[in-house]
């Protein structure tokens, strides 16, 4: 059998505290390597086959780490015994579900579910509607100590991934401390928010994919880091969509280790077909579920009527308890007001309004609104009868009149009740925004062009009610308008109208039927000679809801889109975050007496963390050239440490940051806290590496000086600004000397840049 002897190569990343070696002379045997299937070993990202462990002293760090960073983030919690900033979303959202009252957001649940337990074990009983002070019967200070616990956490996690990494003692609680004495990650770990929760599982990922690819393949530890990964990763995608990207992380990581060993000629191929199975299970099996599993719960614990009823279909929403929709006019008679809504996620109501068209015909505009108002009722009028009957009055012979339903392929007018106009179409004009399709316009019935161009046919596409039949019925059926003189359906293909149209949906007409932008649906009926009844429609199963209300999340996510003709002092782009140029005021009144929180970060490490990130790919260049024009084993070694111990924080970086300028929604500094994590990880991991490489070269104990002084300027610029950290109640003029740079508004209005 024959061997090849490793020469043990001088090491940058050697822990000089415990000696460790993490690239010992091995002496593995070529030709049987994977012989013995039932204990695969192949060689992972960080070439180590040295199981991760932490000894005595790596224990006493982390309860020091632990109980500064408790102590940091719970020291005067309580302080302000008023809602602060968006305390009054997600306290609210909490409070949801303590009263099971359905909601809508842009964020998936999981994190607010978190802040639900928090209130719960608090003992919260959901009234409080989370506005100005907290009532006494609300412990909002252990609500908020609950939430800062997941911001404690980050500390100690920070060190043990920096270990397991191969970074030296004292580097790994270097990082340990920027993540401690960081103005901004400690102060938002200090109120009721999703930010912390969504850094935890985002620290948790980077934690246990790191040692994952330390672990040896197909053993007890690996396949619990390997879950233990894909479980993080659907926690963290469950509490913000950001999350996707740690899950980005992961697969880039898993894509590099798949194509290495698919290059490992002596890997037999079942056991690179188990590397695949095992991945695909916990990288894309597990994450999925647990990301539908928080929606199932979600949908289980929800299932009152609340303000986010209109996120989702009529059907789900007659099926929450208390729900008007779920009682009322089921058969549609003519004579019936009705509310018609676009099943195109995002359109709302069909609408009109007094105004007109710009252009085109001139005539009313017929739009698509998100709300259901008065110019989004509709009356329902028989072709057979004079515009305008009153179906609803007495006979002649003073008997009630009879009910007469609407059946599907019977042509019928549309009369907007606000305006006493028609919906009709005119072949002759063009829709003034999307040219391939006719316009549709309200217009007089003496003005019609053709009397067949104010007719309407409803053509039943869906029928979800618990018995068929031909009649249209409320929210049971679904079905498209076609229009008698130009044969078009009446399409809402989700395009904003411009000004003159108020920013609303358009409406207009397309031979084609293709696509829940022809589909709609009657929402609400109103007629006094149909009695209500309970809505007999089926209950939308989970899958189809849960795609449903994921696909409003974001179409609601890219419209919020920042104002850029209105000032405002909290927002920011990402262009300005890494150079911490905009910090935010978490509060309006700034007076004196008044407690003061200011989101700014520690000056000092976080301007050197951004450069650190922003100097780690023309490190890594340089030390492929140098590795490229040497024949020193060392260079090449170094090259390796360099590349396997850094990607993961470069990377988690820049997937975290650089995607927010793809964005078109508004964005806060805040959002930047996942990338500030991983960039403080990187520069621990860059000074590791510097001190090495001076370690290597002269032999000077430069990890420890490295150490005290980048401890003590952490420690000193988290003082500077420890006054907004915690709460300031003086006039904030005295601290104007700690505003260095103008953009700062410390104590007065940005400037406009």
């Amino acid at each position: 059998m024959s061997t090849i002897t490793r020469r043990k190569p001088r090491l940058i990343f050697e822990d000089s505290d415990t000696k460790e070696d993490l690239f010992k002379t091995q002496t593995l045997p070529l030709s049987e390597d994977y012989k013995d299937n039932s204990k695969p070993r192949t060689q992972n990202v960080f070439f180590t086959k040295k199981e991760f462990g932490l000894d005595k002293m790596d224990y006493i760090c982390l309860v020091v780490l632990t109980a500064l960073s408790l102590f940091t983030r719970l020291y005067q919690i309580g302080k302000r015994k008023s809602v602060t900033w968006d305390e009054s979303h997600f306290g609210k959202f909490g409070a949801y579900y303590l009263n099971r009252t359905f909601y809508g957001d842009v964020h998936p649940p999981l994190a607010k579910m978190l802040v639900g337990l928090a209130e719960l074990i608090a003992g919260h009983d959901g009234r409080f509607n989370f506005k100005g002070d907290y009532p006494s019967y609300v412990n909002f200070t252990f609500m908020r100590a609950q939430i800062a616990l997941y911001g404690a956490a980050l500390v100690p996690i920070s060190f043990v991934t920096l270990k397991a990494l191969g970074i030296s003692r004292k580097m790994a609680f270097l990082g340990g401390i920027f993540i401690l004495f960081d103005n901004a990650i400690c102060l938002m770990s200090r109120f009721i928010l999703l930010d912390e929760p969504l850094l935890f599982f985002t620290s948790t990922t980077l934690l246990f994919v790191t040692l994952f690819y330390t672990s040896n393949s197909f053993t007890t530890k690996w396949y619990v880091y390997l879950f233990s990964t894909g479980l993080s990763m659907g926690m963290v995608l469950s509490s913000k969509w950001v999350g996707l990207f740690c899950v980005a992380l992961v697969g880039l990581a898993t894509i590099e280790d798949l194509y290495l060993k698919f290059g490992d000629l002596k890997m037999p191929k079942a056991v690179y077909t188990r590397h695949w199975c095992v991945r695909i299970a916990a990288f894309i099996v597990v994450p999925l579920s647990f990301y539908m599993f928080t929606f199932k719960l979600h949908f289980m614990i929800l299932n009152k009527s609340g303000p986010g009823d209109k996120d989702m279909t009529p059907a789900f929403q007659a099926h929450l308890k208390n729900n008007n929709l779920g009682v009322q006019s089921y058969l549609v008679a003519f004579g019936s007001k009705l509310s018609i809504r676009s099943m195109k996620i995002g359109n709302g109501y069909l609408h009109s309004h007094s105004t007109n068209y710009p252009s085109g015909s001139n005539r009313q505009q017929i739009t698509c609104y998100g709300y259901d108002d008065d110019n989004g009722k509709w009356i329902v009028e028989s072709s057979e009868r004079n515009p305008g009957y009153n179906y609803t009055a007495n006979t002649e012979d003073g008997n009630p009149q009879q009910p007469i339903y609407v059946n599907e392929g019977e042509y019928v007018r549309l009369r907007h009740e606000k305006t006493n106009q028609y919906l009709g179409m005119d072949i002759k004009h063009q829709s003034l925004v999307t040219k391939s399709d006719k316009e549709a316009s309200c217009m007089k019935y003496e003005d019609a062009p053709h009397k067949d161009a104010l007719l309407w046919k409803f053509e039943i596409v869906d029928d979800e009610g618990m018995q068929k039949s031909n009649r249209i019925r409320t929210i049971s059926v679904t079905f498209t308008l076609k229009n008698k003189f130009t044969g078009m359906h009446l399409r809402a293909p989700g395009t904003t109208l411009p000004p003159w149209g108020f920013d609303q949906m358009e409406v207009c007409g397309s031979k084609s039927t293709g696509g829940d932008d022809y589909l709609w649906i009657v929402e609400k009926n109103t007629n006094p000679l149909v009695m209500s009844t309970k809505i007999k429609v089926k209950k939308p199963g989970f899958l189809k809801s849960f795609i449903y209300l994921n696909m409003k999340m974001a179409r609601s996510n890219n419209a919020l889109i920042p104002d850029r003709d209105k000032y405002n002092h909290l927002e920011s782009d990402p262009i300005t975050w890494p150079f911490l140029i905009f910090p935010m005021r978490l509060l309006g009144s700034w007076n004196p007496g008044d407690i003061k929180y200011y989101e700014i970060g520690n000056p000092i490490t976080w301007w050197s963390s951004t450069a650190a990130s922003l100097l780690f790919p023309i490190h890594l260049i340089l030390l492929i050239i140098v590795a490229s024009r040497s024949k020193s084993q060392e260079d090449h070694t170094c090259l390796m440490q360099y590349w396997n111990r850094g990607k993961f924080l470069w990377f988690g970086w820049a997937l975290h940051y650089f995607p927010f300028f793809l964005m078109g929604r508004v964005t806060y500094i805040h959002h930047y806290l996942p990338a500030l994590y991983f960039a403080y990880l990187t520069l621990a991991f860059e000074i590791d590496f510097i001190a090495g490489y001076i370690e290597l070269k002269t032999k000077l104990r430069t990890r420890t000086i490295l150490f005290l002084v980048w401890g003590f300027l952490s420690i000193l610029g988290f003082m500077l600004y420890m006054p907004f950290t915690f709460g300031y109640t003086q006039n904030a003029r005295n601290l104007k000397y700690r505003q260095w740079l103008p953009t700062w508004n410390i104590y007065e209005d940005y400037h406009k840049m």
